[in-house]
C-alpha cells in the first residue's frame, strides 16, 4: 500500500501544542504500543492508518518521551533509526513493508 505521508503536527491551538497525528496525541499512540498492544490494535482503537501509527512511533523514537521505560525507549530509538531512511528517502513509502515498531513487554520495564 502506498499512502500519502502522514504528519506529526504541533499546533498550540490543538491539544495545547502537544504533538499529534490527526488529532490523536502521539503520547497516546505510543503509550498504547509501550503498554504491549499491537499496531493493528492502535489503528483500530484510534481510527488511524498504519502509516499514522508508524510516523508517531518514528517521531517518538527520534524526539523521545522520557517517561517511558528506558529499555523500550532504546528499542524504539533503534527501530526509528533503522526505518527512518526508508520512510523519508523515497517520494512515496510503502508503509506495509516497514517492520512494526517494538511493542512493550514486562522485560522492558
Amino acid at each position: 500500500m502506498t499512502a500519502n505521508r502522514p504528519m506529526v503536527m504541533v499546533d498550540p491551538a490543538m491539544r495545547f501544542g502537544d504533538p499529534h497525528v490527526k488529532g490523536v496525541s502521539v503520547d497516546a499512540i505510543v503509550g498504547t504500543l509501550a503498554a504491549g498492544e499491537s499496531v493493528a490494535y492502535v489503528m483500530d482503537d484510534f481510527d488511524l492508518t498504519r502509516a499514522d501509527v508508524l510516523v508517531a512511533a518514528w517521531y517518538t523514537g527520534l524526539y523521545g518521551l522520557p517517561e517511558r521505560p528506558r529499555a523500550w525507549r532504546q528499542a524504539l530509538r533503534s527501530w526509528a533509526r533503522e526505518v527512518g531512511q526508508t520512510m523519508w528517502s523515497a517520494k512515496e513509502c510503502d508503509y506495509d513493508a516497514i517492520p512494526d515498531p517494538p511493542i512493550g513487554n514486562e522485560e522492558m520495564k
